[in-house]
């Protein structure tokens, strides 16, 4: 059977179509938009979408059909055979994948390859698509950035230099080593710099710090900053989909113990926010019903463990409540405090429910993630008995009322 492919890849005057069999084989179509006739040939086994340069002119990826590994990037003009389309680009490095994208800009093409350990980003002027690519900075094992463009500026994630927590750079088009790069957001052992998102005017970064994500903006025209406000203790923001360049407004998520999750317009100047969705809760729920906390433990090693809590607003916090308390801790996964529509019912009924943060995830930090594996992998057992010792002393617990849930890590 085939599936019909998402509309979405547009420019001007052509779109482009893919259909499926299966296992991420695609072939794809092109349509003309003022007669509504397709184009050309269809153009077979392609490992994705590809992206338009100019109104003729499109690139594409193309995958091994037995291993699925994406290894080729393709240039295709309008109309033409497909069997005739050249090839730009190849990995022959197998433990490597290729992806092909075009910058928030518009005005770059880049080539994109990355292994687990490391990435190697290629980009060329979308206005001349059949010039050659340039590398942003060589492959280096170990070296892992992603590029976005705005105004005369690449911007680059990276953990270059030691940043284990991954900084935020800038370079000229046409540098091509990490020594042409200079931070933006410098790497900071406390805060993980998790993704960012750039327009004409702005720059946004999502971080992660004791636990909890926040959003930072900064205004590129006179580099001021700010931070996205938000009022409750355990919380959980993340950017959205970001597709305009230029604009003044950013889409970000918010969800917490106690709300819904919330997509949110945010005005980057005026710091206005206006709320253009939230998840629909069937029955009597109102927010106003329950309390959202944080508290934090201390691990048998000294280390402060955070412990996002939440309860009913009549449920008291005097040692005689039942206390769900959940964990993961493993391959560096972060739980987030966010809403859950099927927790009400256990919380209604007068239980306490918690997360414990634990070592092995990344909320606190890359570090988070190395101090909860292999030879240190028994932190993320004590961080979670710590944790439910915590909720004990502290009220949340009844001592014989504890029960304990979540991944094999934590379990």
């Amino acid at each position: 059977d085939i599936l019909l492919g998402v509309l979405g890849f547009v420019h001007r005057e052509h779109e482009l179509l893919a259909d499926t069999v299966g296992r991420r084989i695609y072939t794809l179509h092109i349509k003309d938009l003022k007669t509504g006739e397709m184009v050309g040939q269809p153009i077979e086994t392609t490992g994705g979408y590809g992206v338009w340069a100019d109104d003729q002119t499109l690139f594409y990826p193309r995958q091994d059909v037995n291993t699925l590994r994406t290894y080729q990037v393709l240039r295709h003009s309008v109309g033409s055979n497909p069997m005739s389309d050249a090839l730009v680009f190849q990995e022959d490095d197998e433990e490597f994948y290729v992806g092909v994208g075009r910058s928030k800009s518009r005005e770059f093409v880049m080539i994109q390859s990355s292994q687990t350990l490391s990435d190697e980003v290629r980009y060329l002027d979308a206005s001349n698509p059949r010039g050659q690519f340039t590398v942003v900075a060589p492959r280096k094992r170990g070296l892992e950035y992603s590029v976005d463009h705005a105004g005369d500026w690449f911007y680059i994630r990276s953990n270059a230099d030691g940043a284990d927590n991954f900084k935020l750079s800038r370079a000229r088009p046409g540098a091509t080593s990490v020594d042409q790069w200079e931070d933006v957001v410098a790497h900071d052992e406390d805060v993980y710099l998790e993704g960012f998102e750039v327009s004409s005017g702005h720059l946004a970064v999502q971080e992660r710090t004791n636990a909890l994500r926040r959003l930072r903006i900064r205004d590129l025209v006179d580099g001021s900053e700010h931070f996205v406000a938000f009022d409750e203790p355990a919380y959980s923001v993340a950017l959205s989909t970001n597709r305009a360049y230029d604009t003044d407004m950013l889409r970000y998520t918010y969800t917490s113990m106690t709300t819904p999750t919330q997509t949110v317009d945010y005005d980057m100047d005026s710091r206005a926010k206006k709320i253009v969705k939230q998840e629909e809760v069937v029955g009597d729920f109102d927010s106003d019903d329950y309390v959202t906390e944080r508290s934090w433990a201390t691990a048998s090693d000294g280390v402060r463990i955070p412990i996002s809590i939440v309860r009913h607003i009549e449920t008291p916090v005097d040692g005689s409540a039942p206390a769900l308390l959940y964990g993961y801790g493993s391959y560096g996964a972060s739980m987030n405090a966010s809403f859950s529509s099927t927790r009400l019912s256990l919380l209604d009924r007068g239980f306490v429910f918690a997360i414990a943060h634990i070592r092995g995830g990344q909320e606190m930090g890359r570090r988070w993630y190395e101090d909860g594996k292999l030879m240190r992998k028994m932190n993320t057992f004590t961080d979670f008995i710590a944790a439910g010792e915590h909720l004990i002393a502290e009220g949340y617990a009844a001592p014989d009322g504890l029960y304990a849930n979540g991944g094999s890590a934590a379990c």
